[in-house]
């Protein structure tokens, strides 16, 4: 996927869910999608570096819910790891909700209001974000991860809540939505693709939508020839080939600008982890076990927390990206063979 001649490329990577646990799961495409904009800046290329954090959307119906039925404010403020209780409060509310569905439509009614400008509501979504990048910023000064777009925290979600019924619009003027029950949908007929939706039946927007409204804004901002490259994880292959075709449809981006990195999943035990069911490997809990074995693998102990980020790369980056990675601790840390140590030991 390398450009044959210098040109603005976009690398968007990472992208956690702000009030939600930054998990090892979000490892490999921060590690993948960084390695990946290294070597086309260094080749020459004029690389973005985006971080499309998920800050917008239904889920934030469900915490906000959560937040103003059981959680407290004060409380959130006051720990030094807010996102803790707030990733326990969603997972109470899906506990909560497999009794009583109607929390469901109460969540939905919730980010409507979130969506159409309530005070209270933006006021405690904004609270969420800034709860949620104190994580983050941890984390990333951690594995020396940086972005180049937004003052350094990326273009999310909510960025482009504005765009969203101008990209509607522009979707029914070239006459590519219908209406089924209610919804705006897009069919892909000659591909044989699933329809995809960009409207709920409540006038609320998707994933879909916003993701349309992200490029279009790129393509404004970059121009029409600018290369975009999103590093996610395999299960949204398809996904990714009907939002590449839709763009093509609409005649913004020919098909070769359009690059999906898939990556394959951690794997521990055959789990594959879960943040709605509250079984997760935190990444800052990875990070200081990690620091922790590398500390006593020799006898200059300060050198441990860089060895233990190498490590962490080294482990992901000598797979292939579509492979899962059996994630094991003697494995990656090991002094002999293709691990991290050895290949930092061999160099010195």
């Amino acid at each position: 996927f390398f450009p044959k001649k210098n040109k603005t490329v976009i690398v968007e990577y990472s992208s956690p869910n702000i009030a939600k646990p930054f998990t090892i799961g979000h490892l490999r495409s921060t590690i993948i999608g960084d390695s990946v904009a290294n070597l086309l800046e260094v080749v020459g290329h004029d690389v973005k570096r985006d971080n499309h954090v998920g800050d917008w959307g239904t889920q934030f119906g469900k915490l906000i819910y959560a937040i103003q039925e059981w959680g407290s404010i004060k409380e959130i403020e006051a720990s030094p790891r807010p996102v803790k209780i707030l990733v326990d409060l969603y997972v109470k509310f899906h506990e909560q909700a497999e009794k009583n569905p109607e929390l469901v439509d109460r969540a939905r009614e919730k980010f409507k209001l979130l969506e159409t400008g309530d005070k209270d509501s933006r006021v405690l979504w904004n609270k969420c974000v800034e709860w949620s990048w104190k994580e983050f910023d941890f984390i990333y000064k951690k594995l020396g991860i940086s972005f180049t777009e937004n003052n350094g925290r990326g273009y999310g979600e909510s960025y482009f809540e504005k765009d969203l019924q101008s990209v509607l619009d522009e979707l029914k003027k070239k006459k590519l939505t219908k209406k089924s029950e209610g919804a705006e949908i897009v069919e892909f007929i000659a591909e044989k693709y699933p329809s995809l939706m960009l409207a709920k039946s409540d006038g609320a927007s998707l994933y879909a939508t916003r993701d349309l409204a992200t490029d279009k804004f790129r393509k404004d901002k970059y121009g029409k020839e600018v290369l975009i490259i999103n590093e996610v994880g395999a299960e949204q292959t398809l996904y990714f080939r009907q939002l590449y075709k839709l763009e093509i449809m609409l005649g913004w981006f020919a098909k070769e600008q359009r690059i999906h990195i898939a990556h394959g999943l951690y794997r521990f035990k055959d789990q594959k982890m879960s943040t709605r069911k509250g079984n997760t490997i935190w990444l800052e809990d990875v990070i200081a076990e990690a620091e922790s074995r590398a500390t006593k693998l020799g006898s200059n102990s300060t050198v441990g927390p860089e060895v233990a980020i190498a490590s962490l790369k080294w482990n992901d980056l000598k797979h292939t990206p579509q492979q899962d990675v059996v994630f094991d601790w003697e494995v990656l840390l090991n002094m002999q063979g293709n691990s991290g140590p050895y290949m930092l030991y061999t160099f010195v």
